[in-house]
């Protein structure tokens, strides 16, 4: 590459050159040595660099030029930066990006397999490379693939770089083995297998009917085949020591066998203490392994090459022979067989705490026998069954305490029990029911309080001629009781004791229930307010009497049969009295007398409150219709014919001030309780006085005479 520029004009004197460059993009200048001349020709360039040519012109008149500087573009050569080796494992994606140091760099590459045999190597192409390569299956040897890839520099230069040799290995994938029982037995635990160890990453799965109870995680596993019979299976998958996954797990088929299941067959009900009852299950199996209930022996046979068993059994009720056997899949039942009997011996149920006198109390042998016997202590009364066909008795104790019932019978396998089975009976006591409460009583009285032993149940309370008012329920021991009738009524009780017996009869209480007194009131029923003394009374030789008022006052005889009474206020009023009867009992409520209390009249006056001395017939009057008037004058006064009517007419015979007085009875026979006054101004009568001329002229006129005024 070669630098030029004109050559200088213009000027005198000789021109020089000098060629400069700056890697700083002009900042710094340096002089390259030796390029002095018209061009300049560089070197080999490692990085982008400025060049100027400065020209010199010596004279007559010295300048210097400087020409516009040039740029050269140094780009850097790509080569690649990402790894030149690699391993993958076989069917797996290289996914490899090829990267380098130069930005914006392509690459292009082209592949071919180099050992073994790799399949899934692209010829050539472009970018990443993302061919999936493969080893044959089951192959334990690795192949490699080499990879060939030319860089290439970005524009404007596009700079090839030098070939990348990419060299791939392709790793074998493990094919894990498993070796473990099969077939094996149900329920069988323990069983264990494995697969090659020093591998990682173990995964084992099991079927459904399976269970791994250790090892997971680890080359070998302990399984229990628990749920179903039939065909199952165990897989694996690890990661081999090459750090490759095996594609799929291993399949390693297992059958599971079912446990035998003995059947046993022989007596059901056999006899007490018979020999010779045999017992069989299947031939042909290993390792018998007789048992009996405890108490009962194997007398022949049994060993574990024995299909039979003979027993004899000396235990009464639900007894059990049990089997296990080796069948010909070598399985064993890990649960013993059980083959029940039921050795015959009688039966007998009932209440065993019945109460004293009670009726129907069954009693229950075995069914479906004969022969029965039954046997009560004295006290007891077979009142139905109890025969020799009945599996029945029915029984009535008539005693406490300890008594017995037994019964034996022969089977229908003909066996009879040495002894009976006998039944303890303890008979309960009737409760003796005590009642407490007032048996002498007043009618209507309330809160009577009956009571009985508490702690019992379903109390049952009766009544006649009263009601219950709280209390008196199944759960109650006291009833409260208001008795409405009187003569003898009844309160009863019974109730169920902790044996759960009841009384024969209930505990019955008689109640006197006395009359309550009928309280009669005599005296009078219409009075004047004010009367003092009126008589009440009520029936005699009684106690605690009682008296109230209303508007009145007791003067005296409280608290005997008769009072005296003062009435103070107007209108409706009453007496009331009650007392206790000669048998003990009130009345309900106090017996009341009403009484009406009149209003006392008040006379008015009317008439002339001023007049002369002297006036006669003055009339003055007060309210018609009335009875007993009664008028009264001072002596300044005089009434002029009758006092005893509703007016009177008086004169006045003396001067000043006077009264007239009246008094009367009004309609309701009531008197006023004082005379009304009435006052009356008596005036003298007047003297006139003349005053003026005594003496005067004959025909003289305005001669002037005076009295008082006013």
């Amino acid at each position: 590459m070669e630098l030029t520029g004109p050559e200088a004009t213009g000027g005198d004197g000789v021109y020089t050159y000098q060629w400069q460059s700056s890697i700083n993009s002009g900042i710094t200048w340096s002089d390259i040595s030796g390029a002095t001349s018209l061009d300049y020709q560089p070197g080999i360039l490692t990085q982008t660099t400025l060049f100027r040519r400065i020209v010199f012109n010596s004279s007559p008149c010295p300048a210097v030029t400087q020409y516009t500087p040039v740029i050269i573009t140094v780009n850097e050569i790509p080569t690649v930066t990402s790894p030149a080796a690699v391993s993958i494992c076989s069917i797996e994606a290289l996914n490899y990006t090829p990267t380098s140091s130069v930005p914006g760099t392509t690459f292009a590459w082209t592949g071919v397999n180099t050992s073994g045999t790799v399949t899934g190597v692209s010829p050539s192409g472009t970018g990443s490379i993302n061919d999936i390569l493969s080893i044959p299956a089951g192959g334990t040897v690795s192949g490699t693939a080499t990879y060939t890839i030319i860089p290439t520099g970005p524009a404007p230069t596009f700079c090839e770089g030098d070939p990348f040799y990419l060299v791939v290995t392709v790793l074998p994938l493990p094919i894990p083995t498993i070796s473990g029982p099969t077939p094996v037995c149900f329920g069988s635990s323990g069983n264990l297998y494995a697969t090659e160890p020093g591998m990682s990453g173990y995964v084992w799965t099991i079927s459904p009917g399976g269970t791994i109870n250790s090892g997971q995680g680890t080359y070998e596993i302990s399984v229990t085949w628990t749920s179903t019979t039939g065909p199952k299976w165990v897989r694996v998958t690890y990661t081999g020591t090459n750090g490759c996954e095996s594609l799929i797990p291993t399949h390693y088929d297992v059958t599971v066998n079912s446990q035998p299941d003995p059947v046993i067959t022989g007596p059901n009900e056999p006899c007490l203490g018979a020999s010779g009852n045999v017992y069989s299950t299947a031939a042909g199996m290993t390792n018998y392994i007789w048992n009996v209930s405890p108490g009962n022996t194997i007398t022949g046979n049994g060993s574990t090459t024995d299909n039979t068993a003979i027993v004899t059994w000396n235990m009464i009720g639900t007894q059990w022979i049990s089997l296990t056997y080796t069948d010909a899949n070598g399985c064993t039942n890990t649960t013993a067989k059980q083959y029940f009997v039921n050795v015959s011996s009688p039966t007998l149920s009932g209440p065993q705490s019945p109460c004293l006198g009670s009726t129907g109390n069954v009693y229950t042998a075995g069914s479906g026998n004969t022969d029965y016997v039954w046997i009560v202590s004295p006290s007891g009364v077979i009142t139905s069954g109890g025969g020799v066909n009945d599996n029945t008795a029915t029984v009535t104790w008539n005693a406490t305490g300890a008594q017995t019932i037994s019964v034996n019978y022969t089977t229908a396998a003909g066996c009879t029990a040495s002894a009976p089975a006998t039944l303890a009976v303890d008979v309960q006591p009737l409760p003796i029911i005590t009642l407490s409460g007032d048996n002498n009583v007043c009618a209507q009285t309330t809160g009577l309080v009956y009571t009985t032993e508490s702690g019992k149940s379903l109390y049952d309370w009766a009544i006649i001629g009263g009601i219950i008012t709280s209390g008196g329920t199944p759960g109650s021991n006291t009833a409260t009781v208001t008795w409405n009738t009187t003569g003898l009524q009844q309160i009863s009780v019974n109730y169920t004791d902790i044996n759960g017996c009841s009384a024969e009869e209930p505990k019955v209480l008689e109640v006197t229930v006395k009359p309550l007194p009928t309280i009669t009131i005599t005296g009078s029923d219409s009075e004047c307010i004010g009367t003092t003394a009126v008589v009440y009374s009520t029936e005699l030789g009684m106690s605690g009497y009682d008296w109230t008022i209303s508007g009145g006052v007791i003067t005296a005889g409280a608290g005997t049969h008769s009072i005296e009474v003062t009435w103070t206020t107007v209108g409706s009023r009453w007496v009331a009295v009650n007392y206790t009867a000669a048998n003990g009992c009130d009345a309900a409520t106090p017996t009341q007398y009403p009484v009406t209390v009149l209003p006392l009249p008040v006379p008015t006056v009317t008439g002339s409150n001023t007049v002369c001395v002297g006036a006669t017939n003055v009339e003055y009057a007060t309210e018609t219709g009335m009875s007993g008037y009664q008028w009264t004058v001072p002596t300044g006064g005089t009434i002029v014919g009758s006092s005893t009517n509703n007016n009177v007419f008086v004169t006045w015979n003396t001067v000043g001030p006077h009264t007239v007085s009246v008094t009367y009875s009004g309609t309701n026979g009531c008197a006023a309780s004082s005379p009304t006054v009435y006052n009356v101004n008596v005036n003298p009568l007047p003297i006139p006085s003349i005053t003026g001329s005594n003496d005067v002229c004959r025909n003289s006129t305005d001669n002037v005479y005076t009295t008082q005024p006013g």
